[in-house]
């Protein structure tokens, strides 16, 4: 037996976690904190598989559709909550998250209720990580673009970058519609790994496991958020065999400290950089200590 037969699959939903997280990501990116992601890729989730069901087309066209249809829901939750600030506005994503969750439940034709609803056409491993390829040269390329520079403004003094003439409102709309392009095309993915969908499947959970991700991995760093939410993933698969019954309290005490003592998560750019300048500083001090005692060091 190969090792992708072994962990294929859970490969496969860690990388998944990382784009949830990656979505994420996107509004914290310019310090807004949303739990929108979870019900845009429930929207997203089930509108992929009614694609499927009903016209059998490709599982690549479910991709597509949910992509666009993420971002079209990030807009609309941009325009729901334009409004809300600060915390109001991380408190009227949970109520979203509550929202599309009894809606999932009552609408039996369209979601399958309580019961769920299967998905018709499984996905490829190729699927995964095209997904994950496209999002990592996306945001390779807008990192220091006017997107990303403006997000850091904002995130650093909305008043200042407002006063420097970046359109907050504008700016905030375009990032939940490409966190909701980047949580629809997860969904799907989700959805598709699952070959199942419920309304637990884009629940609470699903949000706190974003969150979790991004605080792991680090908040204002794509690749941190990324790396996070993989490792979040992936980690309590790897410890079932040690841990089965406290797989949850090893995570709880991973995040913990994390928090704790890596406050800027697990990838910060630039930390070797400073590390180096840290320790050349050290080594400058040493040698002017030495040369004004007489001594010759190193």
């Amino acid at each position: 037996m190969t090792l992708w037969n072994l962990y294929g699959t859970t490969i496969e939903f860690g990388i998944v976690a990382a784009l949830f997280a990656l979505s994420a990501h996107v509004t914290l990116w310019r310090g807004t904190l949303s739990l929108a992601s979870a019900p845009v890729a429930a929207v997203a989730g089930y509108a992929s598989v009614a694609l499927l069901a009903r016209t059998g087309a490709p599982f690549e066209a479910a991709l597509v559709t949910g992509g666009v249809v993420g971002a079209l829901a990030g807009l609309a939750v941009g325009v729901l909550l334009i409004r809300l600030d600060s915390h109001w506005f991380a408190l009227g994503t949970v109520a979203l998250v509550i929202c599309v969750r009894v809606l999932a439940v009552n609408l039996d034709g369209l979601t399958g209720g309580t019961a769920g609803t299967p998905v018709p056409v499984g996905l490829l491993p190729w699927h995964v990580f095209a997904a994950l390829a496209l999002a990592c040269y996306v945001f390779t390329r807008i990192r220091r673009s006017t997107f990303g520079l403006a997000a850091e403004a904002i995130r650093h003094d909305p008043d200042v970058a407002a006063g420097l003439g970046v359109p907050l409102r504008r700016h905030n709309l375009q990032s939940l519609a490409l966190a909701g392009a980047i949580a629809g095309v997860a969904g799907v993915l989700y959805a598709g790994i699952s070959r199942y969908v419920s309304p637990d499947t884009f629940s609470v959970n699903l949000a706190f496991t974003m969150l979790a991700g991004v605080v792991l991995g680090g908040a204002y760093y794509w690749l941190g958020a990324m790396a996070g939410g993989f490792v979040f993933a992936v980690l309590p698969e790897l410890l079932q065999t040690v841990f089965p019954r406290g797989v949850t309290l090893v995570n709880g005490v991973l995040l913990l400290i994390v928090v704790l003592f890596l406050p800027n998560g697990l990838i910060r750019p630039g930390a070797a950089r400073a590390l180096r300048d840290r320790l050349g500083a050290a080594r400058g001090a040493r040698q002017v200590t030495g040369e004004a005692t007489g001594e010759v060091r190193p």
